[in-house]
């Protein structure tokens, strides 16, 4: 899934190690658990809504983006928080800012499963959302600076874009090779220091 920066305004690859699959998996349980309640009234509405997680470790941001789909329709609603990284610190690790992004994506769902917003979830248009970030807004969570917006981007659409991209530009071919080859050892040194545990946050 292409995961868009909250640092840089352009749009091309950049170093990036993705948020290991077990630690996504583990929140998409752990969301899935906390709004059992929730998904099951929206099912009564549109049938089989889940969750779907995705995110990138960069070199000086952490960005995890949540995402309210229902099978088989083109539905969504994504929630994209962002904080800042530092991968040469000893704290906090990338897996405290995680727990954070993760909290903070929480707390912005409550809000979206308010009765006000449960048409809007169903709806097009953003427009019909009261009170939701629709750009990169600064807000805190335990203690910590950290950004967050809703948009209606689908994952699994943007990941056969990425395909297609990956397979038919060669200059993005080019720019996934070199970056590959470039990866921070700071970045893959921090993401093997622990297994991504649920943490002390607030959501999990």
């Amino acid at each position: 899934m292409i995961i868009e920066k909250r640092k840089r305004k352009d749009h091309s690859v950049q170093k990036k190690q993705p948020v290991p699959a077990d630690y996504t998996r583990m929140v998409q349980s752990v969301l899935e658990k906390n709004f059992d309640q929730e998904l099951t009234t929206l099912n009564s509405l549109l049938e089989g809504p889940y969750f779907s997680v995705h995110g990138n470790i960069f070199l000086d941001e952490i960005v995890l983006s949540v995402s309210l789909l229902f099978k088989d329709k083109m539905n969504a609603t994504t929630i994209h928080t962002s904080i800042d990284y530092d991968p040469h610190a000893s704290r906090p690790t990338a897996e405290d800012l995680l727990s954070i992004c993760l909290d903070a994506s929480g707390a912005l769902l409550q809000v979206l499963f308010e009765i006000k917003h449960r048409k809007a979830i169903l709806d097009a248009s953003l427009s019909s959302f009261e009170d939701i970030p629709f750009e990169w807004t600064e807000t805190e969570m335990n203690k910590k600076k950290i950004f967050v917006r809703v948009d209606r981007t689908h994952p699994e659409i943007e990941k056969k874009t990425e395909e297609w991209l990956s397979q038919n530009d060669p200059q993005y071919q080019e720019e996934l090779q070199k970056l590959e080859e470039e990866q921070m050892e700071a970045i893959e040194a921090e993401l093997e220091k622990g297994k991504f545990d649920s943490g002390d946050g607030n959501v999990h």
